[in-house]
C-alpha cells in the first residue's frame, strides 16, 4: 500500500470539523444552559511540557496546562454578561476586597465533539475552571453586530475520552 493509499484510508470517514461541538458548564450556581447555548467558540486546552537538562541531555520534568478561551454571544437582556460577572465576583469580591474559596467558584466544563453525522466522537472534561480575564466589549453607534464576549480561563487539569 502506498503512502497516499494509507493516508486516504486513514481519513476515509472524513476529517474532524471544528464547528460540531457542544459545551456544558456545571457548578457555582451558574445558568449552565444559557452558557452552553451561547458559547460560540471554545479552545481545547493545550499542554506545555517543561524540560530540563541533565548531563547535556534534555528530558521532561513536568507539565503545565495552558489557559483556554471561550467566546459567548450576548443575549438582548445581557444575561450572559451578568452570569460571567457574577462568576468573576465569586473569584474576587470587588466590594469586599476578598478572594473566594476555590471550591465556591471552580466548575467543570465539558466539550463534546461530534462527527459530521452528529455522533459523539470525543468528550473533554476540563476540571476546576475559573475565569481569569473577561475581555472588554466594544460598542459603537456606527455598527450593528451581534455582541460577543471573550473570556480566558485557568483550570487544574482535563480528561479526554
Amino acid at each position: 500500500m502506498t503512502s497516499i493509499d494509507k493516508f486516504v484510508s486513514y481519513f476515509s470517514d472524513d476529517f474532524a470539523r471544528n464547528n460540531n461541538f457542544k459545551t456544558t458548564w456545571n457548578g457555582a450556581g451558574l445558568n449552565s444552559e444559557a452558557l452552553g447555548m451561547s458559547c460560540k467558540s471554545i479552545d481545547i486546552p493545550g499542554i506545555t511540557i517543561n524540560d530540563g537538562v541533565y548531563d547535556g541531555r534534555k528530558f521532561g520534568v513536568g507539565y503545565d496546562f495552558d489557559s483556554f478561551s471561550a467566546s459567548f454571544l450576548v443575549d438582548s437582556y445581557n444575561n450572559i454578561l451578568f452570569e460571567l460577572n457574577m462568576w468573576s465576583e465569586k473569584v474576587y469580591n470587588s466590594k469586599k476586597g476578598k478572594f473566594g474559596f476555590k471550591e465556591d467558584y471552580a466548575i467543570d466544563v465539558g466539550i463534546i465533539l461530534y462527527t459530521r453525522d452528529y455522533n459523539e466522537a470525543a468528550n473533554i472534561k476540563i476540571i476546576n475552571v475559573f475565569p481569569v480575564n473577561i475581555s472588554p466589549i466594544p460598542i459603537a453607534w456606527d455598527n450593528s453586530e451581534i455582541m460577543e464576549i471573550s473570556v480566558s480561563f485557568d483550570f487544574d487539569r482535563y480528561e479526554y475520552s
